[in-house]
């Protein structure tokens, strides 16, 4: 189960790595739970219209921005721990940021019901209940 969640996802980041970000949207069940790392702390969101308002919000805020994944590893039958870095560029400042990312997406079936973004690999895990 856990090499099919990985398989799942590949194609998912070899699309964030070009900046689309609707691919994926698929899998998000409506009931899912986000949470990420903001400058003055964490976000969460619950259901997939408040994450997708959530997203637009973030988005709004940044020119070019990519996903590219270096390391895919399965935590269990249900998650796994994606590793790699975040490109962007800030739409007000012009500044072009590089910086880690960790993802991790809990399944439930075929569904996302978890998906937690930090730039820290033990916030993320902790976020998502799996440290």
């Amino acid at each position: 189960m856990a090499s099919s969640r990985i398989a799942t996802l590949r194609p998912v980041y070899a699309e964030w790595a070009k900046g689309n970000f609707a691919a994926g949207q698929d899998l998000y069940a409506p009931d899912l739970v986000h949470t990420g790392f903001v400058p003055d702390g964490r976000v969460t969101t619950h259901g997939l219209d408040e994450f997708m308002r959530w997203v637009s919000e973030f988005f709004s805020q940044w020119d070019a921005y990519r996903v590219e994944a270096d390391e895919f590893t399965a935590l269990g039958d249900d998650a796994v721990l994606v590793a790699g870095r975040q490109y962007a560029t800030g739409k007000q400042s012009g500044i072009e940021v590089e910086a880690p990312v960790f993802n991790v997406w809990v399944f439930s079936g075929d569904r996302v019901t978890g998906l937690h973004f930090d730039v820290d690999r033990e916030r993320v895990l902790e976020a998502a209940g799996r440290c």
